[in-house]
């Protein structure tokens, strides 16, 4: 049993639940970056309910991309290729699409749970499809997660009104999201269930969030473990267009020091391998940053990574989705 583990053991110890509660939150923002730059990435659809400015995806969808749920056969595979991988984190962070497109999502995540190599996994949506079901679904696994790997899930969301919302999103979907992570909130609380939830709200650069209200909004019932995080600084490179209304990080200059990010791994809905996966690292028609597939062995993958990193570091030859980036990691 790890230190985590324990404390929510004593957390179940209704007296003493006051005086663990901050050390579980504690525990969980340091595991939730204690990761660095290499951890896998994992996409079990590259559909999307939403449309987000600050994302590829309006683009893809519009391109002759096949967007598609993991189907079984390959998420078997993938797991197979991640027991073979020197990575004990999994992140189920879709790069443009949404975990709960995917009506087997459950299942997935549960056979992940599973495997021995793994010791954490972090779960991402924008909540659309967080209805009666799936918080239904997402209590089970966590009731069924004995060893408490599934330790942080993330929501992201955009402002406390409608059309904030509607601006970031694409979508008008706000009192849906609002409801939906309320109702599951209140299971949480009522099953006593201990896990980290992160509201990640992704704001105009002119928006200025107060977080007792957003609280009062997001978390109605009061649920201990509730983090609110803003993202007000958007990621992008030379090929994701711009909007005067959100404020962007400042390009880094490359370096003959290849991103650390190439050391991530992402599975890929297809059955496709890559490295890296930022939300802006998918580009309409490109392949610079393809491993492989899961159909490929570990070495061929491992011999593409090499490739991609010695060819950036030798001759500065800079992956497509690379140039322009203003998240470029040397660390």
């Amino acid at each position: 049993m790890d230190f985590r583990q324990y404390l929510i053991v004593v957390y179940s110890v209704g007296f003493l639940k006051p005086i663990v509660k901050f050390p579980i939150k504690i525990c969980d923002f340091i595991l939730a970056r204690a990761f660095g730059n290499t951890f896998i990435e994992f996409e079990l659809s590259s559909l999307c309910n939403a449309k987000c400015i600050f994302c590829f995806y309006p683009d893809i969808e519009k391109s002759d991309k096949k967007l598609e749920r993991m189907t079984d056969v390959n998420f078997d595979k993938a797991l197979e290729k991640i027991e073979q991988l020197d990575y004990s984190f999994i992140s189920f962070t879709p790069t443009t699409g949404d975990i709960l497109t995917n009506k087997v999502w459950d299942e997935h995540l549960f056979k992940a749970t599973e495997l021995k190599k793994i010791r954490q996994i972090t779960f991402y949506s924008n909540a659309i499809l967080l209805n009666e079901s799936n918080q239904v679904k997402m209590i089970e696994l966590l009731k069924k997660d004995k060893k408490k790997k599934i330790f942080a899930l993330f929501f992201s969301v955009g402002g406390l009104d409608r059309e904030t919302y509607d601006f970031m999103f694409g979508v008008d979907k706000y009192d849906a999201v609002v409801r939906n992570i309320n109702a599951f909130l209140v299971k949480l609380k009522n099953e006593g269930i201990v896990t980290n939830v992160s509201i990640e709200f992704r704001l105009p650069k002119d928006y200025n969030l107060n977080f007792t209200d957003a609280m009062k909004v997001f978390n109605q019932v009061g649920y201990s473990f509730v983090n609110i995080n803003v993202l007000d600084k958007f990621m992008s490179n030379n090929h994701l267009p711009l909007f005067k209304e959100l404020e962007y990080m400042p390009e880094g200059k490359p370096t003959h020091t290849a991103c650390a990010y190439l050391s991530k791994t992402r599975f890929s809905a297809d059955g496709g391998i890559w490295a890296d996966g930022c939300v802006v690292s998918e580009v309409v028609d490109d392949e610079s940053l393809r491993l492989g597939s899961v159909d490929d062995s570990i070495e061929l993958i491992e011999k593409n990574r090499s490739k991609i990193i010695n060819d950036w570091e030798k001759d500065m030859i800079i992956p497509l989705p690379c140039k322009g980036c203003t998240f470029m990691r040397i660390d």
